[in-house]
């Protein structure tokens, strides 16, 4: 079993809760031009492949450019959520793409007719 491999067969499988009939998640074309436009921008992304909604697997370029390592993103499409298991977890590159595909699968939601609902009232006044 290659290195790879063994990082991939340790990731943690959790069962998604069921959608509210209110939230529509992010379609997954959209949700994969959502992540290649992301990776484009960060230059130390060599490879990103996609395992399922909201799962993606991205292999980074290492400091010295001449290794790379995997990080497991699993997005939650409704809400922009996400968890990761990386090997280099304090990376730059790794909290930069995680964060800014969440933010766009927001924005992408925000716009959806009613938008999302807030999570807290409105202050009053």
């Amino acid at each position: 079993m290659g290195f790879l491999s063994k990082i991939l067969s340790t990731r943690p499988s959790a069962a998604r809760p069921a959608a509210s009939p209110a939230a529509e998640p992010v379609r997954v074309p959209e949700f994969a031009r959502i992540v290649n436009d992301v990776a484009a921008g960060i230059h130390e992304i060599v490879h990103v492949s996609f395992f399922g909604a909201g799962e993606v697997d991205v292999q980074f370029r290492s400091r010295s450019g001449k290794q790379t390592w995997p990080a497991f993103f699993d997005f939650d499409e409704q809400t922009g959520n996400f968890t990761c298991n990386a090997t280099c977890p304090a990376s730059g590159a790794l909290r930069r793409f995680g964060s800014e595909v969440s933010d766009r699968i927001r924005s992408s939601r925000a716009s959806l007719p009613g938008g999302i609902p807030p999570l807290l009232p409105a202050p009053p006044g």
